[in-house]
């Protein structure tokens, strides 16, 4: 019968703490990787060459950017990001790498003519709402006869105004992704 409360409070501490923890819980999983590679190092085997030293590299890469990545795309990333210079942080470069193709030698962004003009909709359509929202909540309060009208308009207005901001946050991949392919061609015309 106790068994059940102490489930519940588990799988609350899992989702709901789990969320706060989660950079502690990196670095004492770091941590650990860091004492098998003591033990490991001093073997010289293959296990570690092949599995330990990677995955410490790609948890030590994820801690100071916030990217999950393999540990081959990790050289490109840096060098990606040295590339682009001090405009774009990880933070930037996370959101855009939907787009990335890790194949070739450097990144290369490949974005979709179907994928461009739905997102270029979807920031058309988000700006638009966004300004009608902008412009219910600008209209004076003494239009309406009833103070309640007022509120409610004046909420619709922010809810619309809202719903503008979440679909131009949505195209937020596309954006950085455009943006850094943009920066990139910028800095090739520049080398030569």
């Amino acid at each position: 019968m106790m068994e059940l409360p102490s489930q519940i409070v588990g799988i609350f501490n899992k989702s709901f703490f789990g969320l706060f923890l989660t950079k502690s819980r990196k670095i004492k999983e770091l941590n650990q990787l860091l004492e098998v590679q003591k033990v490991f190092k001093k073997s010289n085997s293959e296990f570690y060459e092949c599995f330990i030293k990677p995955d410490l590299e790609e948890v030590y890469f994820f801690l100071e950017t916030g990217i999950k990545t393999q540990q081959q795309n990790i050289l490109k990333l840096i060098e990606l990001r040295n590339k682009l210079g001090g405009i774009y942080n990880w933070s930037t470069i996370k959101r855009a790498m939907v787009y990335f193709n890790f194949e070739t030698r450097e990144i290369s962004i490949s974005i979709s003519r179907p994928d461009r003009i739905l997102n270029l909709f979807w920031v058309a359509v988000g700006l638009f709402v966004s300004i009608i929202g902008g412009l219910i909540i600008a209209i004076p309060p003494n239009v309406f006869k009833y103070n309640l009208a007022t509120t409610f308009v004046q909420i619709l207005g922010i809810l619309i105004l809202g719903f503008g901001f979440v679909l131009i946050y949505l195209t937020a991949p596309f954006l950085a992704a455009s943006f850094i392919k943009r920066r990139l061609k910028y800095v090739e015309k520049i080398k030569s």
